[in-house]
């Protein structure tokens, strides 16, 4: 199960 900051990277780096 991955943390919110593994999953907020993930967000920025497909979104940014």
């Amino acid at each position: 199960m991955p943390q919110l900051s593994d999953l907020w990277l993930c967000h920025n780096y497909l979104f940014w």
